[in-house]
């Protein structure tokens, strides 16, 4: 058995002689083969590795991380809440109210003097008001014992003085004329003088005790 493996041995170890002597006794650099290439001899170039020490650390290449710069952004003021104001109101201006012109008459009789059967009665008309009089008139009226007495045959005696402006006076006279009868009892009794001022404002009445 050992003489069977030493053969088989032998024959492949000659066999690989054969074979390497075939091609490089049969093939030498640069001749052609049997498809007619010429194939180049082959160059073995030594490669060198780099020896690397047993334990040598290998550096590791350091990242460093690019810090981006933080995003500003602008600052937006808060909005600001205005609290409507309510308009302040005017000032109302009152004016004091103005009094409405009037008219205001004030009378005063300086005197009756006559004898006998007739009388003149003196008087001042005073307009005290604050408006114009206008179309002024007297009416006189006499009594005397509780009587109503007759004046030129009359009831009453009209006398028309027209406008009285305001505070301004205006003198009147009238002239009066009475019966034997009457005048007899004015003369024993006295007598009362009714005046009425009319005008388109206003109308008044007076009095005037005469005392013979």
């Amino acid at each position: 058995m050992k003489a069977v493996l030493i053969g088989i041995i032998i024959v492949v170890i000659l066999g690989g002689v054969v074979v390497a002597g075939f091609y490089t006794g049969f093939f030498p650099t640069g001749q052609k083969t049997g498809n007619g290439l010429n194939t180049p001899a082959l160059t073995t170039v030594p490669t060198t590795l780099p020896t690397v020490a047993a334990n040598t650390p290998v550096a590791t290449p350091v990242t460093t991380p690019t810090t981006n710069p933080p995003t500003v952004r602008p600052t937006v003021p808060p909005a600001v809440t205005s609290t409507p104001v309510p308009p302040t109101p005017l000032a109302t201006v009152v004016s004091p109210p103005v009094p409405a012109a009037s008219v205001d008459f004030q009378i005063y009789v300086s005197g009756v003097g006559g004898t006998g059967l007739s009388r003149t009665v003196t008087a001042q008309i005073t307009n005290t008001g604050t408006a114009d009089a206008h179309n002024v008139w007297v009416k006189s009226e006499v009594f005397s014992g509780q009587q109503k007495v007759s004046i030129s045959g009359q009831d009453s005696l009209r006398m028309d003085i027209g406008i009285v402006k305001a505070a301004t006076t205006v003198p009147v006279q009238a002239n009066l004329t009475f019966g034997l009868l009457d005048g007899l009892r004015i003369q024993q009794n006295g007598a009362r003088f009714l005046l009425t001022i009319t005008s388109d404002e206003r109308t008044q009445t007076l009095n005037y005790d005469y005392t013979p």
